[in-house]
């Protein structure tokens, strides 16, 4: 089968049966499927809820060309373990490990199954990192610029993205974990910017005489959402994330928004904090825009992996996990003698990385992850900068 262009691949509905010479993969396992001599794979994380549609480049390299979180279905019995991921559109794609014979991906059209090529599969162990399992972060020496920074989950491998003048602001990752989204104040203004982690390579995203803020991309890395007060107060809006075109304006509110807007893993709504003062209201909005919802009081808001959760702090510092709709309200980390920000949940659902002031006397950050089975709390960095506004990608 030729890969033709990706519309066309994404049409398709494919069902991928995959064999492992070591036995059957579990729910912690991270598949890769592959059409033998064809351009393009399938990466499954069935633990992060996550599918990837990746292409081959002429150089050899490999792009993320599409994504999902929205697992629709995960069966684990003794004889049938398979997972179907929605990205969309009518467009499905499923992974069974239980046959161990042959190994084939097939595609299904008006419901009958044809086959498509002779596939290979490679099947990881359970705690396998993802590529782009990793957070994304600022960090200001005393005195000094606020540059970008990435980080380990487990706190190793720190390391700078920016260099430019000017202080960065509200990071946001891009879930194929290549580039970063930020604010930054240049010719009297903000503007949001993005950053190729590889090359350091920066590129302007909006250019407007208002102050355009708190970057978030969207789950497919096509569009981001910020935050701008060019037709008065802040509101929200939407922009490709190449920079063309002009901005969709979302919300048109009397009072506020403020802080990074979240996408939900399917990317069908943005969930932001509104309000004025010490009064803020976490609500949920249309990624087309239209009325908006209220789910609790609190900021900061971020999306669970499977979308069925937020994570956000209170006014005084706590964190709290809450269902969508507003019900089963959970804290997890204490704003009791500290203050606590900018949560921001782990790929795999597991974890949720905040910073917090604990440790200075005046006002510098550290990173922290809590977990959200047990509560237990790990330091991730120690130092005398200003560790602050994680984004865990991989979302």
């Amino acid at each position: 089968m030729r890969l033709g262009n990706l519309g066309n691949l994404l049409s398709l509905v494919i069902v991928a049966y995959l064999a492992s010479g070591t036995g059957m993969a579990t729910a912690d396992d991270y598949w890769h499927v592959r059409c033998k001599n064809q351009g393009y794979g399938i990466d499954f994380n069935v633990r992060a809820r996550k599918a990837f549609i990746i292409l081959t480049t002429d150089q050899g390299g490999t792009i993320p060309a599409a994504s999902t979180s929205n697992i629709v279905r995960y069966v684990n019995r003794p004889n049938d373990k398979y997972a179907v991921f929605d990205f969309g559109s009518a467009t499905k794609i499923g992974v069974n490990v239980s046959r161990a014979d042959d190994v084939f991906i097939y595609r299904l059209l008006q419901s009958k199954t044809y086959r498509v090529c002779d596939a290979t599969v490679e099947i990881k162990t359970s705690g396998a990192p993802q590529p782009n399992d990793q957070i994304a972060f600022t960090s200001r020496p005393n005195g000094g610029t606020s540059q970008v920074f990435i980080i380990n989950p487990n706190g190793d491998k720190r390391r700078q993205v920016t260099t430019s003048s000017g202080d960065k602001y509200g990071p946001s990752l891009s879930s194929d974990g290549r580039k970063v989204a930020f604010h930054t104040r240049r010719g009297g203004n903000n503007d949001v910017y993005t950053v190729d982690i590889a090359s350091g390579n920066e590129k302007k995203i909006t250019s407007h005489s208002g102050s355009d803020l708190f970057p978030a991309f969207s789950p497919d890395g096509r569009k981001i959402a910020f935050i701008s007060d060019r037709h008065g107060r802040k509101n929200l809006y939407v922009k490709s994330a190449n920079g063309t075109g002009s901005a969709t304006r979302l919300t048109d509110t009397s009072q506020a928004i403020d802080g990074q807007p979240s996408w939900s893993p399917d990317g069908r709504e943005i969930a932001f904090a509104e309000g004025w003062g010490e009064t803020w209201d976490v609500k949920v909005i249309a990624a087309g825009g239209g009325a908006s919802r209220r789910v609790t009081s609190g900021a900061e808001p971020d999306w669970s992996p499977d979308g069925s959760k937020l994570v956000y702090r209170s006014s005084d510092g706590t964190i709290y996990t809450i269902n969508r709709n507003g019900s089963g309200r959970h804290q997890m980390v204490s704003g009791s003698g500290e203050f606590n920000s900018h949560p921001s949940w782990a790929s795999d659902g597991r974890q949720i990385v905040f910073d917090t002031s604990r440790h200075s006397r005046w006002g510098d950050k550290e990173l922290y992850v809590v977990d959200v089975g047990d509560g237990r709390q790990t330091r991730i960095t120690n130092n005398d900068l200003d560790d602050s506004a994680p984004d865990w990608g991989g979302k």
